[in-house]
């Protein structure tokens, strides 16, 4: 896959981490968008329809941890092949086994 097409959605719940990271991702011609603040159900089915071929998932949020969201993910048959990546400023073991999961 060319980095050109790849469509990446950042979820962070820190603004400037999700900027920062979009930005990045821009300089090399990825299709970045981001979602930051709490990430909400209804912010997911909006995002869907864009169809990331990867989120980059932000694991401690305050209202939906990223592996509540990545279920969320895995449940919408229109992003089943979509690679999510998970993002932690810590690197507890139970993240790393559940992240896997």
């Amino acid at each position: 896959m060319q980095v050109k097409s790849l469509q990446v959605l950042v979820v962070d719940d820190d603004a400037d981490a999700s900027e920062s990271m979009a930005e990045v991702l821009q300089m090399y011609d990825v299709r970045a968008h981001r979602r930051d603040g709490a990430y909400r159900p209804r912010c997911f089915k909006r995002r869907s329809r864009s169809r990331p071929n990867r989120v980059l998932m932000d694991l401690a949020m305050p209202e939906m941890d990223g592996h509540q969201v990545a279920a969320l993910i895995r449940r919408e048959p229109s992003l089943d092949l979509t690679l999510l990546v998970a993002v932690t400023g810590g690197s507890r073991n139970e993240d790393q086994r559940a992240a896997n999961d």
